[in-house]
């Protein structure tokens, strides 16, 4: 067993042994999720799982909730409340910052809750922030790589998720960190913007930049619009899928790959092959864009999975797909251990050489901010 197959064994008894820290939400069904508490009014409760986004459920459904900050509790009848709330077996209680056992909270009676620090500001007419908010994770680590060569190198990861009133954003860029001198070998962003709709259907707005030499793609942008549609959204799982449109501009450049044969006379044939107007090809398509979500959170643990497909409509019959899954388990309330597969499948390449699936399975450790 290689180093690295030491750190990865080693992470993942550290996780299984690491208490998560933050708020604590029990549900009535048995699961109990660590985060943050964000609202709760109308009989119902947001909270912000980080591992598994912002979870919305009725309070019929809350065995307790323990938190780390006070709240301000307003119950119906007007009375209002200040303290911590502790949450033990099946109740939960309201403890002042004096200390004390406080009193026990029946969600039917509670109107509402607000972290102090905003009932401050309501009360004393201070500027508001608003209601949005923004979310930053790093990851750093490694992985392992095979296509049209096998190889392994370093990576970071850089991910913002900002919610508002008006529109959810959510942006994730992927940078393989070498020393070659074709630099960055590997880069992937994608940013978009969904708007929250009282429909079943939510526009959504989005945009993708690739290079992955590799491939031979020196550069890939592409514009995404479409509607997403939530089959599921329950604390421990989620279903979503999206339809809609890609329209794309992609510039390949085929001496990316006999500059690796490692053989000069292949070299020279690949070169004759690939020679003038063959050399390097810009395209302009416009594809279908066909996507996945699901989510299924556990005790200790979350396993994504997003799938896309991109069906040509300029080019008939060509077909371009990507799996990207995760499992992520958390060391603290802001450090993760992540585990990465991300299989590439395109059933046409631009060039004969090229292959048609890339995979790569990683491990790194994320940090929220």
């Amino acid at each position: 067993m290689n180093m690295r197959s030491y750190i990865i064994a080693a992470s993942v008894l550290l996780a299984a042994a690491s208490p998560a820290l933050g708020d604590v939400l029990s549900l009535t069904r048995g699961e109990v999720l660590n985060g943050m508490l964000l609202d709760l009014s109308d009989g119902v409760v947001v909270f912000d799982t980080r591992l598994a986004g912002q979870v919305v459920v009725p309070v019929s459904q809350v065995r307790s909730i323990t938190t780390n900050q006070p709240f301000v509790v307003q119950l119906n009848d007007g009375k209002r409340i200040e303290g911590r709330l502790a949450g033990s077996g099946g109740e939960t209680r309201i403890v002042p910052s004096s200390g004390g056992e406080g009193e026990v909270v029946q969600w039917a009676t509670v109107e509402s809750i607000t972290p102090v620090r905003a009932s401050l500001r309501q009360d004393t007419d201070l500027p508001d922030a608003g209601p949005s908010s923004l979310d930053i994770s790093w990851e750093g680590g490694y992985f392992y790589r095979w296509g049209h060569r096998e190889y392994d190198a370093a990576f970071t990861r850089l991910t913002l998720r900002s919610r508002a009133e008006a529109f959810d954003f959510r942006s994730d860029s992927f940078l393989e960190i070498s020393s070659e001198d074709a630099f960055p070998r590997l880069f992937r962003s994608a940013s978009e913007w969904r708007f929250p709709s009282t429909r079943a259907l939510q526009p959504e707005l989005g945009f993708e930049i690739e290079r992955d030499l590799d491939e031979a793609l020196k550069f890939r942008g592409g514009l995404n619009v479409g509607l997403t549609r939530v089959f599921m959204d329950e604390p421990d799982r989620l279903f979503e899928a999206t339809g809609g449109l890609n329209i794309e501009f992609e510039h390949y450049d085929a001496e990316l790959f006999w500059r690796e044969t490692g053989s000069g006379l292949r070299n020279r044939f690949a070169e004759l092959y690939y020679g003038g107007d063959r050399r390097r090809i810009e395209n302009q398509d416009i594809n279908m864009r066909l996507r996945m979500r699901l989510r299924r959170a556990f005790d200790r643990a979350v396993l994504t999975q997003a799938i896309s497909l991109y069906p040509s409509l300029t080019e008939f019959g060509d077909l371009r797909g990507r799996s990207e899954s995760a499992f992520q388990m958390p060391l603290s309330s802001q450090l993760h251990f992540r585990l990465h597969l991300l299989v590439d499948y395109e059933n046409e390449p631009e060039f004969k050489r090229m292959d048609n699936w890339r995979t790569s399975i990683g491990a790194g450790f994320e940090w929220d901010f």
